[in-house]
């Protein structure tokens, strides 16, 4: 049985993972706009017209994959804001496990920084936009979520713009949240280029 929330949307649940599979024919390489380390993500234009992007994990993805689409459902729907992507829903079933986000047109900032006509549209103003948008959602997680939610992989193809370069913060695949009131020990995740350099060559974890 497919068991699927679409709370944000307020539709039925069986009717949407009806619309996507449909939409996207089944989840077709046609439809595919992205591949990472766990699911594929697929453009879907629903009936109502609204454009989605829906992250679909790997049947094969085992006991990672399984902790990776737990931490997204769990940490995307308690985060609100501006600068998160925003979670419409999600649906757990043994063949189709997947989230459905809002859709981003302009993509992430690694593919705009690859592409020498995109990256010369991303002024340096926008670029400290984009620094001060990302800022503003750390604070959020690490000081203002309760327990913290520290991202892990904060590096360029997690950040995905709209039309108006406006920065949102994808992927909480690696998140983990942080007890307070006690001990949280976990192995090195993220992307080392872009990793704290002290933390990336010691493992050594400081507030800073």
């Amino acid at each position: 049985m497919t068991e699927t929330f679409f709370q944000a949307c307020s539709h039925n649940g069986r009717k949407v993972h009806e619309e996507i599979v449909e939409a996207t024919e089944n989840f077709s390489s046609e439809y595919c706009i992205g591949v990472g380390r766990f699911g594929s993500v697929y453009k879907a234009l629903l009936s109502t017209g609204q454009v989605v992007a829906v992250k679909k994990f790997h049947e094969n993805g085992g006991v990672a994959g399984k902790e990776a689409f737990n931490s997204e459902t769990n940490v995307l729907t308690g985060a609100r804001h501006r600068n998160i992507i925003k979670l419409y829903g999600f649906c757990s079933h043994a063949r189709h496990s997947y989230l459905v986000y809002e859709f981003m047109d302009r993509g992430s900032l690694a593919s705009i920084l690859s592409d020498n006509v995109k990256a010369l549209e991303l002024k340096w103003t926008k670029r400290l936009t984009v620094v001060k948008d990302l800022a503003n959602a750390l604070s959020y997680m690490h000081y203002e979520c309760c327990p913290a939610i520290i991202h892990r992989d904060i590096s360029s193809k997690n950040v995905l713009f709209h039309d108006e370069y406006e920065a949102h913060i994808s992927d909480f695949g690696s998140a983990v949240t942080l007890d307070p009131e006690s001990s949280n020990w976990t192995p090195f995740e993220g992307t080392f280029g872009y990793s704290a350099p002290e933390l990336a060559y010691t493992m050594e974890v400081n507030e800073k």
